[in-house]
């Protein structure tokens, strides 16, 4: 069976000349060739490979996410951390979380002895671990055990 349309087709094709690459495109009743960025531009995605971030399409809902966003968080004060309420609120025992933590467990510096001679006989401070060891090591036990 003769078929006229395919043979005009297989005619137009016959006349085209390709490149590698090249694409077969039907465009008002004929064949033509077409490059990869005809190609491209016919899809309308151009820039699919180099589109930049700001003009890259976002989805409403994604929008209106970003929206609900802090575009900074302001400047607090020393000794403040920035809350869920977006307020500055001071840090404190009770901020944190220790609330039931008091003072009085904590050994402070100044109750320590450094007197390496514990010399010094106080009733109130705590000898280091370092004058208690320099304290044994310095002394002679009449070669007896502890």
């Amino acid at each position: 069976l003769a078929n006229s349309k395919l043979t005009a087709n297989l005619q137009q094709l016959g006349d085209i000349v390709f490149v590698d690459g090249d694409f077969l495109k039907f465009s008002l009743g004929n064949l033509i060739n077409i490059t990869n960025n005809d190609l491209r531009n016919d899809l309308q995605i151009n820039n699919v490979d180099n589109t930049s971030d700001i003009n890259k399409p976002v989805s409403t809902a994604t929008q209106n996410a970003l929206d609900l966003k802090e575009d900074t968080i302001p400047t607090g004060n020393p000794g403040e951390f920035y809350a869920h309420n977006k307020t500055w609120i001071p840090v404190t025992k009770l901020t944190v979380g220790l609330s039931n933590v008091t003072d009085d467990l904590q050994l402070r510096a100044a109750d320590l002895s450094n007197d390496v001679t514990m010399s010094s006989d106080s009733p109130t401070l705590i000898p280091s671990q370092h004058a208690v060891k320099t304290y044994i090591d310095e002394h002679d036990w009449d070669g007896g055990y502890f």
